[in-house]
């Protein structure tokens, strides 16, 4: 891995629940930020620039998430994939 940090670019969602399909038709991927004290904030994040993301880092190292102009330094707890059939 290099030393150099990764960088994401994240938006504020209100979108929440099954209405999520329409931030994934449009090209972006559903995230939470847990910090522990403060309340979750949930975000989309460009997939393309995710996965290139976490096949960088993994779930060991940091990616710095800037969120409406907010810095934060995260690391990927879990990914989950959608069934391709219900």
């Amino acid at each position: 891995m290099s030393t150099d940090d990764i960088i994401l670019t994240a938006q504020k969602r209100d979108v929440l629940g099954k209405q999520v399909k329409q931030i994934r038709s449009e090209g972006q991927t559903p995230a939470v930020i847990h910090a522990r004290g403060e309340d979750s904030i949930n975000v989309s994040v460009e997939t393309a620039a995710f996965k290139k993301a976490f096949s960088s880092a993994g779930k060991h190292h940091a990616i710095k998430l800037d969120v409406d102009g907010k810095k934060y330094t995260t690391i990927i707890k879990e990914v989950v994939h959608a069934p391709a059939s219900y």
